[in-house]
């Protein structure tokens, strides 16, 4: 017992000494948590597309056509930026993306109305960008329907009748939309706390991968024997003060700055440190593939946006083939962001996120037990054929009492 004390006890400082003498393992460990989260929130601070550039070709200049030109400017989505006579010159503005929507109130649309008859109202939308082009229709049919209301109702009045009377003529049926856990439809709450989520991913992975591609790389000794597993334990043990660090910078600081959305700090802080435990395991069994520093860099590009893709986070988990939503079982991810999506959007009760920490909690288990075999492998592995950065460069196999 006191060897093995001893033994977790040296590595524990050696990979102290080694993060501070590793600019690269520095850059990932300090930079990484604060810039990212930082960057990601000022990208999204509106939370929702506002102000949508429109351009408005209004040829009838009537009383009726003012009115809902003063309307579609009044709501907090769209911003009139042009007026022209020229449905061709609308179009070049959609063209060249100046404009996002093109507003066409034909010549004879108050004379219509005038008759008790259906105007009609051609609009272009620009559908690029499917979050603005949502925007966009939602504000101009909620200005349509308030308008032909009122426009109903007016004449119901002059026939005499009460407005209760005029509403339910013109509308019959009234509907009452009830928007449930996030009433501001932000897409910036939406995205960002899955954002975070991923961040701390990829900071433990790259930590630890880059320790031990650096060591390969310069020709020191990894997964050390009689205790290879309890050696990369000892290195994900030192750098577990960063990745607190990086929780709490999230969670105490940028999540107030910002001022996005979560029901529970107690419990995300919770689900951080789940997803921070279960990730170990995973970076560790990842680590021993890693044969220099650049290596990880060259992994987390194949990695991390498919495993954030098939999670279920931004397209609905069923509605990927079956096949998709097995693998993406496998990834502690997948619990984990449907966990910060109930903290984030709908409820702080423990019982609805238990389920999900639990998982969490059983894939980390389940890739500790992998991350044990695949270093056992590897200790064996190059205790008999020596580091693999010595054996590269042609020298001899390093001996450290009677072991190689």
């Amino acid at each position: 017992m006191k060897s093995f004390l001893r033994f977790f006890g040296r590595h524990y400082v050696d990979e102290w000494k080694f993060m501070f003498r590793s600019p690269t393992l520095l850059l990932i460990l300090l930079f990484v948590p604060v810039f990212y989260p930082m960057v990601i929130s000022l990208l999204y601070e509106a939370n929702r597309p506002i102000k949508r550039p429109v351009v408005l070709m209004d040829l009838d200049n009537s009383e009726y056509s003012r009115a809902l030109s003063f309307r579609l400017e009044s709501t907090q989505a769209l911003e009139i930026v042009k007026r022209t006579g020229q449905l061709g010159d609308g179009i070049e503005e959609l063209k060249t993306g100046r404009a996002e929507v093109l507003i066409y109130i034909p010549s004879g649309f108050s004379t219509l109305i005038h008759r008790k008859e259906q105007a009609h109202l051609p609009v272009w939308i620009n559908s690029e960008n499917m979050l603005a082009y949502g925007a966009s229709v939602e504000a101009i049919n909620e200005v349509l329907l308030d308008y032909s209301h009122d426009l109903g109702r007016r004449f119901f009045h002059q026939q005499g009748m009460t407005t209760a009377l005029a509403d339910m003529h013109i509308l019959p049926i009234k509907l009452s939309t009830n928007i449930l856990f996030t009433p501001e439809m932000g897409y910036g709450n939406f995205l960002i706390t899955g954002i975070f989520l991923i961040i701390l991913q990829q900071i433990v992975i790259l930590a630890l991968a880059v320790t031990v591609g650096l060591r390969r790389q310069k020709g020191m000794p990894v997964f050390e024997r009689p205790y290879p597993v309890t050696w990369m334990v000892a290195s994900a043990l030192a750098q577990i003060t960063f990745y607190a660090g990086a929780i709490c910078f999230m969670t105490f600081c940028v999540f107030p700055l910002f001022g996005w959305t979560i029901r529970s700090t107690i419990e995300l802080l919770l689900l951080f440190t789940v997803f921070m435990f279960a990730v170990i395991p995973l970076s560790m069994f990842a680590a021993a593939f890693i044969r220099s520093s650049q290596s990880p860099f060259q992994v987390l590009v194949f990695f991390s946006t498919p495993v954030f893709m098939i999670s279920g986070f931004t397209w609905p988990l069923d509605q990927m083939p079956s096949y998709i939503q097995a693998l993406a079982m496998l990834f502690p991810t997948t619990p984990a962001l449907h966990a910060i999506r109930l903290l984030s959007s709908k409820t702080a009760d423990l019982a609805y996120i238990a389920p999900y920490l639990l998982e969490t909690a059983g894939l980390g288990v389940f890739y500790f037990v992998l991350a044990w075999l695949n270093i056992h492998f590897w200790a064996g592995k190059e205790t008999v054929e020596g580091t693999f950065s010595a054996s590269n460069r042609g020298q001899k196999p390093v001996k450290k009492d009677g072991r190689l």
